[in-house]
Protein backbone atom coordinates (compact mmCIF):
# COMPACT_ATOMS: atom_id res chain seq x y z
CA UNK A 1 0.00 0.00 0.00
CA UNK A 2 1.50 3.19 -1.10
CA UNK A 3 1.46 6.72 1.46
CA UNK A 4 -0.93 8.24 -0.80
CA UNK A 5 -3.36 5.07 -0.80
CA UNK A 6 -2.90 4.95 3.22
CA UNK A 7 -3.61 8.57 3.61
CA UNK A 8 -6.50 8.71 1.24
CA UNK A 9 -7.69 5.72 3.57
CA UNK A 10 -7.22 7.13 6.90
CA UNK A 11 -9.17 10.37 5.68
CA UNK A 12 -12.17 8.40 4.72
CA UNK A 13 -11.61 6.67 8.43
CA UNK A 14 -11.91 9.97 9.95
CA UNK A 15 -14.65 11.30 7.89
CA UNK A 16 -17.02 8.07 8.69
CA UNK A 17 -15.86 8.38 12.57
CA UNK A 18 -17.26 12.33 12.14
CA UNK A 19 -20.18 11.10 10.81
CA UNK A 20 -20.85 8.50 13.45
CA UNK A 21 -20.57 10.99 15.98
CA UNK A 22 -22.72 13.83 14.04
CA UNK A 23 -25.29 10.89 13.99
CA UNK A 24 -24.87 10.47 17.68
CA UNK A 25 -25.18 13.95 18.70
CA UNK A 26 -28.33 14.50 16.87
CA UNK A 27 -29.83 11.93 18.70
CA UNK A 28 -28.53 13.37 22.04
CA UNK A 29 -30.25 16.77 20.69
CA UNK A 30 -33.63 14.69 19.83
CA UNK A 31 -33.47 13.46 23.55
CA UNK A 32 -32.95 17.34 25.04
CA UNK A 33 -35.39 18.25 23.00
CA UNK A 34 -38.27 15.57 23.71
CA UNK A 35 -36.93 15.83 27.18
CA UNK A 36 -37.89 19.78 27.25
CA UNK A 37 -41.18 19.00 26.06
CA UNK A 38 -42.28 16.43 28.52
CA UNK A 39 -41.08 18.81 30.97
CA UNK A 40 -43.40 21.40 29.84
CA UNK A 41 -43.80 24.22 32.60
CA UNK A 42 -41.45 23.95 35.15
CA UNK A 43 -42.82 23.84 38.63
CA UNK A 44 -40.49 22.95 41.02
CA UNK A 45 -37.00 23.92 41.63
CA UNK A 46 -35.06 20.52 40.15
CA UNK A 47 -37.21 20.89 36.85
CA UNK A 48 -36.43 24.77 36.45
CA UNK A 49 -32.51 23.10 36.99
CA UNK A 50 -33.42 20.53 34.47
CA UNK A 51 -34.76 22.56 31.72
CA UNK A 52 -31.99 25.02 32.35
CA UNK A 53 -29.44 22.18 31.84
CA UNK A 54 -31.09 20.90 29.15
CA UNK A 55 -30.84 24.58 27.24
CA UNK A 56 -27.35 24.46 27.66
CA UNK A 57 -26.77 21.10 26.76
CA UNK A 58 -28.97 21.36 23.54
CA UNK A 59 -27.43 24.61 22.59
CA UNK A 60 -23.92 23.12 23.11
CA UNK A 61 -24.62 20.12 21.24
CA UNK A 62 -26.37 22.17 18.50
CA UNK A 63 -22.85 24.30 17.65
CA UNK A 64 -21.17 21.07 17.78
CA UNK A 65 -23.66 19.53 15.06
CA UNK A 66 -23.21 22.82 12.54
CA UNK A 67 -18.98 22.89 13.15
CA UNK A 68 -18.70 18.78 12.27
CA UNK A 69 -21.56 19.45 8.53
CA UNK A 70 -19.02 22.42 8.20
CA UNK A 71 -16.37 20.38 8.44
CA UNK A 72 -17.82 17.57 6.21
CA UNK A 73 -18.99 19.84 3.85
CA UNK A 74 -15.60 21.49 3.04
CA UNK A 75 -14.14 18.29 3.06
CA UNK A 76 -16.52 17.05 0.44
CA UNK A 77 -15.81 20.26 -1.37
CA UNK A 78 -12.05 19.97 -1.72
CA UNK A 79 -12.44 15.95 -2.54
CA UNK A 80 -14.40 17.46 -5.57
CA UNK A 81 -12.23 19.92 -6.34
CA UNK A 82 -9.35 17.35 -6.31
CA UNK A 83 -11.19 15.27 -8.73
CA UNK A 84 -11.11 17.77 -11.54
Amino acid sequence: MTSHTKSRDQLRQKIHQRRIELAHMESDLAYFQARLEILGEPKTTSEIAQRKLFRILSRTIGNKIVEIRRELAQRKKAQQQRRG
